[in-house]
């Protein structure tokens, strides 16, 4: 019997852990994001606006929302991924991407990666 709790206890644990972090990324990365670019880091063209399980794309100097999709968050214990959906951004790479690996997520900084096409994407956030 004690063998049975030496096994439950550590895998409830991290189940526990696993699903709260989950809410944790969720909540995190809700609000509205300026994408760095990377020419000109004083000029950001584009906000990623995260709203329930939505992106709205934005573009950052006229305040045209150009395009959303739905989104939801995956984790694993050494990975956080967020998976798009239903995309509704015409003219655009991320109409092909559906799949993007969160590096960094903080209260200021949020970085993307995505290498479904052969290459390395990096998308870098500042949060508004």
């Amino acid at each position: 019997m004690k063998s049975f709790f030496k096994i439950i206890f550590p895998i409830l644990i991290l189940s526990i852990s696993f699903f709260s972090c989950t809410k944790n990324v969720e909540e995190r990365i809700e609000g509205e994001w300026s994408m760095i670019n990377l020419d000109n880091p004083y000029d950001a063209k584009e906000e990623w606006h995260f709203n329930g399980q939505n992106i709205y794309f934005v573009d950052a100097h006229t305040g045209r929302t150009c395009g959303s999709c739905s989104y939801k968050i995956k984790t694993s214990p050494f990975r956080k991924k967020i998976l798009l959906d239903n995309m509704n951004y015409p003219q655009t790479q991320y109409e092909i991407l559906t799949e993007f690996v969160i590096k960094k997520l903080n209260s200021k900084t949020l970085i993307l990666l995505n290498d479904e096409q052969g290459g390395l994407l990096t998308l870098e956030f500042t949060k508004k």
